[in-house]
């Protein structure tokens, strides 16, 4: 597994969520081909690979 560059800080002082997730969850951050939003409050991923 590569290991990722850090991102530029956010001005607003928010903590980055990348640098916590796992790794799986990392590499596939942004790789969704769509939205679902089933009920108020969910919100589904629906990812390029059909899962």
């Amino acid at each position: 597994m590569a290991k990722v560059p850090p991102r530029t800080p956010i001005e607003s002082g928010c903590p980055d969520g990348i640098q916590y997730m796992h790794p799986v969850m990392r590499s596939n951050f942004g790789q969704w081909k769509y939205h679902e939003d089933p009920q108020p409050g969910v919100l589904r991923h629906v990812a390029k690979g059909g899962g």
